[in-house]
């Protein structure tokens, strides 16, 4: 287990995130309603799988494509110099198939921020725990991007995470308080 992590670098405006199904396919429409989002905030996607590609389809089951297909194009980002940082593309049933699949050599030298939430929890705590790498629980490309302009709930998870990527030592906030101890 790698007991440092690696600082974390910020990603500019302008740079380009890679985005990949690391598991379940999104629908089309939110995939183009996402980069559409994405593409307004200043970035540029790169996707080397269509993360749309295998929707409605089951011929890898749940998944957008078999575990060799996902882990190639998760490790086409991570080497990908021009790609700033990794986002996955939903959450969803299929990402433990690839972990056995990745080069966490390589991730670690790389250093990108990798993004996801849900089933991909798995990939997140193998890279930081593999290759030292930071990475964000948080929003998957397809699930607060392509619903900002419907829903206060996802702009602010969006900003956040848009603020989080462009400025590392931002810490987000939340008003809470304890209902019950315990």
């Amino acid at each position: 287990m790698n007991s440092s992590i690696k600082k974390v670098r910020a990603v500019p405006k302008d740079a380009s995130l890679g985005v990949v199904a690391s598991g379940s396919p999104v629908e089309p429409a939110r995939l183009q309603d996402s980069f559409a989002e994405l593409s307004a905030r200043g970035f540029s996607v790169s996707a080397p799988l269509d993360p749309a590609r295998d929707y409605g389809k089951y011929d890898f089951g749940f998944s957008n494509g078999s575990p060799q297909e996902r882990a190639a194009a998760f490790m086409e980002l991570i080497e990908d110099d021009d790609v700033a940082a990794v986002l996955t593309a939903r959450g969803g049933y299929g990402t433990l198939d690839i972990l056995p699949l990745l080069d966490f050599e390589k991730i670690a030298s790389a250093g990108k921020l990798v993004i996801g939430m849900s089933d991909v929890t798995a990939l997140l705590v193998q890279c930081v725990s593999k290759s030292g790498i930071p990475a964000i629980h948080g929003p998957a490309a397809a699930t607060a991007f392509p619903d900002v302009a419907k829903s206060e709930e996802a702009r602010r998870s969006a900003d956040s995470l848009v603020s989080l990527l462009q400025d590392p030592a931002n810490i987000y906030r939340a008003d809470a308080r304890v209902l019950r101890e315990g």
